[in-house]
């Protein structure tokens, strides 16, 4: 019997403060529906209910968080780091007297369950950096090509920029005052003033690696993407030849049993 699987180690730490054997669940995505730009981090964990009260630490230390992904012989295949800032943490107030180590495992009697949301350290510094620019009618812009130059002027420390001008709005923009706001409302101001694209949803996002990227929402749900489906039925061999692409191709997924019906037919050429 063929048994594929993935695995993922973590590390998390606050501070000073090490809760990596007491996290219970970790979420991350982002949201188009708040205008989320860059993700966001739910990170479920147990803690010592008196290190909440004494302070709010998660607001002034660095918060570092590692997942490692595995593949089936437990060998690292990818590493990622992600810097963050707390934005807030959810939990119940209790009487469970504190512990005098700090860390517990995720099933303690004592620990606090709780919620901390962060957010990338990275992105939200240039999402949130102050833009402020005039725009001539000399100049022929787009809103594309005035985003772009916003991006040029103000955000300095840009790994990377992906602009996707498929069904862009060529519209030449008269003269076009930004007034002092972040990065991301202008993006959103100009789109109210000229749509950035013609009759699309405009996608803003800044990835943990500080890349930024904006396209064409409706544009992109309409492409075609394919993904390669390798069924491992049981009772067969093991081959080992497939086990190496887990964790290094992510177009490629594994499974034991089909969990959807599938119609797959031939691609004519």
């Amino acid at each position: 019997m063929v048994n594929i699987q993935q695995n993922y180690n973590i590390i998390f730490t606050i501070g000073e403060y090490n809760f990596s054997d007491s996290i219970t669940k970790i979420e991350i995505g982002s949201s188009i529906d708040v205008g989320s730009v860059y993700s966001l981090f739910f990170i479920n964990f147990r803690i010592d209910s008196k290190l909440i009260f004494v302070t709010e630490f998660y607001k002034n230390e660095e918060i570092k968080l590692q997942i490692s992904l595995t593949d089936v012989d437990k060998n690292i295949k990818e590493i990622c780091n992600f810097d963050l800032i707390g934005i807030s943490m959810k939990f119940n107030i209790g009487m469970k007297p504190g512990l005098k180590d700090n860390q517990m495992l995720p099933d303690h009697p004592l620990g606090q369950a709780v919620k901390l949301i962060a957010i990338c350290k990275k992105p939200f510094i240039t999402m949130t950096t102050t833009v402020n620019k005039l725009f001539s009618y000399n100049e022929k812009n787009t809103p594309i090509l005035c985003v772009e130059k916003l991006c040029d002027s103000f955000l300095k420390k840009l790994e990377n920029k992906q602009i996707n001008k498929n069904n862009s709005n060529n519209y030449v923009i008269e003269q076009m005052l930004i007034p002092p706001m972040t990065f991301a409302d202008s993006v959103r101001f100009i789109n109210s003033k000229y749509p950035l694209y013609n009759g699309g949803i405009p996608f803003l996002f800044c990835d943990k690696e500080n890349n930024l990227q904006i396209w064409d929402l409706t544009q992109k749900i309409k492409e075609r993407e394919f993904y390669r489906i390798i069924y491992l039925s049981k009772g067969e061999k093991e081959d080992k030849t497939i086990n190496i692409t887990p964790g290094e191709n992510f177009d490629c997924y594994f499974t034991s049993i089909p969990q959807i019906k599938t119609n797959l037919q031939p691609i004519k050429r």
